[in-house]
C-alpha cells in the first residue's frame, strides 16, 4: 500500500477549476479584456454581468525520480539495519549460551573436586574419631575434623545448587518451560 501511495504522489497532477461570480457595473474592468468581453456577451440590465475564471494547473514533480531513488536507498538501508540488528541479537544469545555452558561445565568440574574433598574429609574425620577413641588425638581434633567434613558437604550442596541454577538459566535461554522442568524434578 505504501508503494502504491508513493506512485500516486510521484505522478504528475492536472487540476482545473472554474469560477463564475457576479459582476456589478461599478467594478467593470477594461472593455477590451477577454473576461469582460465574455461577461458582456451575457450582460444584463444596468451593466451587470458575471466574471468567469478558468484555471488549469499542471503539477509535475521534477524530483520524483530522485525522491524515489532516495526512498529505495532508505528502504534498503533499513532492511540492512534490521538484518544487522537480528544478527547482533543472535550473536548475543549465542555468546550468552556459550558463557552459560562454560559456567555449567566449570561448576560440574568443581563439583567433582569438591565431592573428592568431602570424601577425603570424611575419611579424615573417621580416622580422627578412631584415633581419639585410642587416645592418640584429642576429642577437639576429632570434632574439628567432623566440622571440616560438614563444611565440605555444605560446599558440595552449594555447588550443586549453583549448577542447578546454571542449568535452569541455560534452559530458559533455550526457551524451555521452567515450570515443567522444575515439576519433573524429584523431591
Amino acid at each position: 500500500a505504501d508503494a502504491a501511495s508513493r506512485a500516486v504522489i510521484d505522478a504528475p497532477v492536472l487540476g482545473a477549476s472554474l469560477v463564475a461570480s457576479p459582476r456589478y457595473p461599478d467594478s467593470r474592468s477594461d472593455p477590451t479584456d477577454f473576461g469582460t468581453l465574455l461577461s458582456d456577451f451575457a450582460e444584463t440590465d444596468g451593466g451587470a454581468g458575471f466574471n468567469v475564471n478558468l484555471t488549469l494547473t499542471l503539477d509535475v514533480p521534477l524530483t520524483a525520480g530522485a525522491a524515489r531513488g532516495y526512498r529505495e536507498q532508505l528502504d534498503a538501508l533499513s532492511a540492512e539495519a534490521a538484518d544487522a540488528q537480528s544478527k547482533l541479537a543472535e550473536r548475543s544469545v549465542a555468546d550468552r549460551a556459550a558463557a552459560l555452558i562454560g559456567r555449567r561445565d566449570a561448576l560440574g568440574e568443581r563439583l567433582d573436586i569438591q565431592r573428592r574433598i568431602a570424601e577425603l574429609d570424611g575419611r579424615k574425620a573417621e580416622r580422627a574419631e578412631s584415633l581419639a577413641a585410642a587416645g592418640t588425638v584429642s576429642a577437639e581434633d576429632a570434632a574439628d575434623a567432623r566440622t571440616e567434613h560438614e563444611r565440605s558437604l555444605a560446599e558440595v550442596l552449594r555447588i550443586e545448587l549453583d549448577l542447578l541454577l546454571a542449568e535452569l538459566d541455560l534452559r530458559a535461554l533455550a526457551g524451555q518451560d521452567l515450570a515443567a522442568v522444575l515439576s519433573s524434578v524429584p523431591r
